[in-house]
């Protein structure tokens, strides 16, 4: 009985092992660059002229569970528009299940869904909240370690906003990106 314990000790070190290493063969890392809408920022009344679209910006990191599923942890920048020259501005951070379906070897399409945590700030008031967010993209796998991607997300009631005239604006935005997606260990 004693001399099967370290067999078995070293057969359990060897699956942790093999377990910790594909673990690694999982995660990735991203960033991308893109446009952002504010939707219906201009026709929030006593808004005379404003900016509803602008740049965005992500950085994100994920874990593939198998070919189909993963999940994401990221920093969205969703912009920074005006209305009647003041700035209005949205960042936060994201969480997300993704879905993927392989096309071939090296197209796949991907939808998401998720929550937002973000922090807006415009029309003179302050707002940070969670928000759902949606999402769909296609990635290309250029080779073992890189991959680019275009995805799209849309974020429902991301800021409850309240001006002093009592006008509440209640924001959706819509973001666009192109991004790189790092594998180290693919």
């Amino acid at each position: 009985m004693m001399k099967m314990a370290p067999s078995l000790i070293a057969i359990a070190m060897a699956a942790l092992g093999t377990t910790t290493a594909h673990a690694a063969d999982d995660i990735y890392f991203g960033a991308g660059v893109g446009a952002a809408h504010f939707n219906g920022l201009n026709n929030v009344e006593g808004v005379e002229h404003g900016t509803e679209d602008a740049f965005a910006g992500n950085a994100f990191a994920g874990y593939n569970f198998n070919e189909n599923f993963g999940a994401e942890l990221g920093y969205q920048y969703a912009g920074r528009g005006n209305s009647n020259s003041n700035a209005y501005e949205n960042q936060g951070a994201t969480l997300s299940g993704i879905a993927r379906l392989p096309l071939g070897n090296d197209f796949s399409l991907f939808g998401e869904a998720g929550a937002y945590w973000a922090h807006t700030h415009g029309l003179g008031i302050t707002d940070s909240k969670v928000s759902p967010l949606a999402g769909v993209g296609v990635t290309y796998k250029v080779n073992d370690a890189l991959d680019l991607q275009a995805r799209y997300r849309y974020m429902w009631d991301v800021a409850d906003l309240t001006t002093d005239a009592g006008v509440n604006y209640k924001s959706n935005q819509s973001v666009a990106t192109l991004e790189a997606v790092y594998h180290p260990f693919r």
